[in-house]
């Protein structure tokens, strides 16, 4: 009986040693994996400054997992993503990425997902800054709340607020469209010269070119917080 025991106690040692083995490995794996994405992110020609990025590999054991180079889900994370061309920057707040069936080589330089699907948020407060000065973006409240709201100081016009609507364009740009006008122009100005005058400098389009080109924008919604936008993507490669 004292020798059963015994070879209990060296079992459960045991396992404790592996199951630490394994999630300091796994550790070690994000890590590196995240530093890849990372590089990979930063080096695109349309991003500025650095990138916070994270990589959680899940599942249990992972050793068995890094020694097929086969993963069945993983999560990116990036934060802070400033991207877009010239004066065109805009910061997208977060970026989260589940991807399943990931494939990688040896050191993570290729990291390819059979699936991903994800989401990403545009705070309003971004929005305004990229907009240029003068510009407030915000949500258009619970009275429209798949809308936002964008006040502009527009030349001979003066101030005007205009509720916009957010789409994709092309399947990897954001675009705000002007739905409603509020307010007249100076002078009875006509109502379609109006329009042209406040649409020109209302309606935006924003890229997401930096992300991987295989994630396929889907929906942009305006919620309290910003416009969530919906993406997924099928062999989606996040190094390589």
């Amino acid at each position: 009986m004292r020798a059963l025991r015994i070879v209990l106690v060296v079992l459960v040692v045991l396992a404790g040693l592996a199951v630490g083995a394994d999630r300091l490995a796994v550790n070690l794996a994000e890590d590196e994996a995240a530093d890849k994405v990372q590089e990979q992110i930063e080096g695109h020609k349309s991003v500025e400054g650095n990138v916070d990025t994270s990589v959680s590999i899940n599942g249990f054991p992972f050793l068995t997992q890094l020694a097929s180079r086969e993963f069945g889900d993983v999560d990116f994370e990036l934060k802070g993503l400033t991207t877009g061309a010239g004066d065109r920057k805009i910061t997208i707040s977060k970026v989260d990425v589940h991807g399943e069936q990931v494939r990688t080589n040896g050191d993570f330089s290729e990291v390819t997902a059979d699936r991903a699907r994800g989401k990403a948020l545009i705070k309003y407060d971004a929005l305004s800054s990229a907009a240029g000065e003068g510009t407030s973006v915000a949500w258009a409240g619970k009275d429209d709340p798949e809308k936002v709201k964008i006040t502009k100081k527009v030349p001979v016009v003066g101030s005007v607020t205009v509720i916009s609507s957010a789409t994709i364009k092309d399947k990897h740009t954001v675009r705000l469209n002007a739905d409603e006008i509020k307010g007249e122009g100076p002078l009875g100005m006509a109502k379609g010269v109006l329009d042209r005058l406040v649409r020109d400098r209302i309606d935006d389009d924003w890229d997401f070119d930096a992300l991987p080109s295989e994630l396929k924008l889907e929906e942009a919604r305006p919620t309290e917080e910003g416009i969530v936008v919906t993406l997924s993507g099928k062999d989606v490669k996040f190094t390589g």
